[in-house]
């Protein structure tokens, strides 16, 4: 997989290359608890590029969990099209 889409990051336009993904699975609530699942949380893996397509570890540096999480709701809408 290396799908990439652009974006920005503390108001740096750069580009995610999404090296994989796997949705999270929903946990399973129903009947006797003993069958009970707590699902998966879902996998992404990225990497910032710069503009002219170089890793940018410097911009990766400085993302926070609330970062990820936004790029993560991008690259699912980027995937639908």
């Amino acid at each position: 997989m290396s799908d990439k889409f652009p974006t920005s990051v503390n108001d740096t336009d750069c580009q995610c290359l999404v090296t994989h993904y796997k949705p999270g699975i929903a946990p399973k609530r129903t009947g006797h608890p003993d069958t009970w699942d707590d699902g998966e949380d879902s996998e992404f893996k990225f990497e910032l590029l710069d503009e002219n397509g170089d890793r940018a570890e410097w911009l990766e540096d400085d993302l926070t969990n609330d970062d990820c999480a936004r790029l993560e709701q991008e690259y699912l809408e980027f995937e639908r099209g």
